[in-house]
């Protein structure tokens, strides 16, 4: 997703770097989540089951790798606020999506105790111009 929105670059200057890609986790479950959990050495993270609830989600509108899930860990860590986190770090990967993406991403997540389904509707609402 970076490489097809970043401005493009020339071979001369690509040659000069090596590329590493890091791909989406193809299964996302508990299992993937604690090793990660173990990688960026967060210990006893509360809300395993939401993460991966969440970031299955999101990749059913937008693929989303590790580093955004590590900086909801991060968020939430400290403060379950789940629906700041949202707002912080998903919502700025969904533009371009349609009005409809968007609404069934939040409406799908809003059955989460976590997500205050009404402060990230109007959120969004009010960041995309969605059409109510």
């Amino acid at each position: 997703m970076d490489k097809a929105s970043l401005y493009e670059m020339s071979y001369a200057f690509m040659r000069r770097f090596a590329f590493i890609p890091i791909s989406v986790p193809r299964v996302i479950d508990k299992s993937v989540v604690e090793i990660l959990l173990q990688k960026w050495e967060v210990e006893h993270y509360q809300y395993v089951e939401e993460l991966v609830t969440i970031w299955k989600s999101i990749n059913k509108i937008r693929p989303i790798g590790p580093a955004i899930v590590e900086d909801i860990v991060n968020y939430t860590q400290v403060d379950p606020d789940f629906t700041s986190a949202i707002i912080l770090y998903v919502l700025p990967q969904f533009e371009g999506l349609l009005d409809y993406e968007i609404k069934s991403f939040i409406n799908e997540i809003s059955d989460s105790e976590k997500i205050d389904y009404k402060r990230l509707s109007q959120f969004a609402t009010d960041f995309f111009h969605l059409q109510e």
